[in-house]
């Protein structure tokens, strides 16, 4: 399991080494965050959202629509529909 929380509580990723831990926004961002890269793996970032681990998603609404987690209860509407605030 790999669910971890990062600044402010908030849904995070944590890396191989045990000790960082990447905001789920950052997961799949193109930019790697871990030393080994493994927040940008073909397999966690090659079917977004479903390739992901369901505690890094957060389903708006609108089915068609998803967020990272951490971005839920944000002050900012962004599904759209307010359904993540």
């Amino acid at each position: 399991n790999r669910f971890c929380a990062a600044s402010n509580n908030r849904t995070g990723f944590l890396c191989d080494d045990r000790a960082t831990c990447v905001l789920a926004s950052q997961v799949c961002d193109r930019v790697s965050n871990c030393r080994n890269g493994e927040d940008e793996q073909e397999k966690l970032c090659g079917d977004l959202p479903r390739s992901l681990p369901g505690y890094l998603v957060f389903r708006c609404s609108n089915p068609m629509y998803w967020i990272y987690a951490d971005q839920r209860c944000n002050g900012m509407n962004d599904c759209g529909d307010c359904s993540d605030e």
